[in-house]
């Protein structure tokens, strides 16, 4: 089994141009997940979520009922008699998973963290993480992801899902409070400082009489060269210059969008040069734009496939 392995590897590698980073991910996994399905995931996390020990995927348990397309879809460049680690070559929504009793086929999924969070526990002690630029790649910093968590008159932020004193008018009453945040919960946010509600800049909550306070966070050294790429399936937090959606349509710029009632993107985004494609509005299809359609007098929106962020963003 492991020779076909290697031989499918290699007879597929020639239709298969693997970017540097990536290749370079394949020896540096690390220990978290970038999609809710989590079928990039290359780590060594070896046991379900109920800590049973998982079996190789070579053994008698795992090889009799899969499919070619199924061991195709490991991430690993080759896989050995011992590779027992979580993975998810069946796409399931659960996420990685693995067989976890030697002979049959009883499977267990794997508690693996979302790289996000990952990022967000390594910031220790009011101390910065490290990794992700504490800076800001647009003015209004709502793809901010860092872990200040200091107003900029030096007050400590209150902590977003406990709000002791109420929450400010501009979260949307037609959405739930948990849906301003990515990941549509605000737990995850700690007390970092966060743009939830499309404000000027990130802020967040304080003790009163001041309520709440924006943050002092400089913007990017680099800031004219934004990330492309993202973090999230959705996307919000992309800034990138990304104008073409999936297809290879051009954006229309999103002054356009004030016919469409799009009131959720600050009227700075719709100045005449702006047709990037964003997801301010936490869209589960990911960053979008609008276009114009061929047999359709009325404007449609259009996904684009921004690709997401390499793992060494996190190293």
């Amino acid at each position: 089994m492991e020779h076909l392995w290697r031989h499918l590897k290699r007879r597929l590698a020639g239709y298969k141009n693997e970017p540097a980073e990536m290749q370079n991910v394949r020896q540096r996994p690390v220990e978290c997940k970038l999609t809710k399905g989590g079928q990039e995931y290359a780590g060594l996390k070896n046991e379900d979520a109920n800590g049973f020990k998982c079996q190789p995927w070579l053994s008698k348990a795992s090889n009799k009922k899969s499919s070619l397309q199924e061991w195709m879809n490991f991430p690993d460049q080759t896989i050995d008699s011992s590779h027992n680690f979580c993975r998810n070559p069946t796409g399931e929504l659960g996420g990685p998973w693995c067989y976890n009793d030697e002979g049959s086929d009883r499977r267990g999924h794997c508690e693996v963290p979302f790289c996000f969070e990952v990022y967000l526990r390594s910031a220790i002690d009011g101390q910065a993480a490290k990794g992700y630029p504490e800076c800001l790649l647009t003015l209004m910093g709502r793809e901010y992801a860092g872990t200040e968590r200091k107003t900029e008159t030096g007050k400590t932020c209150l902590q977003w899902d406990k709000q002791p004193h109420g929450i400010t008018k501009d979260f949307k009453k037609e959405m739930f409070y948990e849906d301003h945040f990515r990941f549509g919960n605000s737990s995850l946010h700690e007390n970092f400082c966060r743009n939830p509600t499309l404000k000027e800049r990130p802020w967040c909550f304080v003790e009163p009489p001041d309520f709440w306070e924006f943050c002092d966070i400089p913007l990017c050294p680099n800031f004219t060269n934004r990330t492309e790429c993202k973090w999230t399936k959705e996307g919000e937090e992309y800034a990138g210059s990304r104008n073409v959606t999936a297809t290879g349509r051009p954006c229309l710029h999103w002054e356009e969008s004030a016919k469409m009632h799009w009131m959720s993107f600050p009227k700075g985004m719709r100045r005449e040069n702006h047709n990037f494609c964003r997801n301010m509005e936490g869209d589960s299809g990911g960053p979008h734009c609008i276009v114009k359609t061929v047999d359709d007098p009325f404007l449609d929106i259009e996904y684009s496939d921004v690709p997401f962020c390499p793992f060494h963003y996190l190293q």
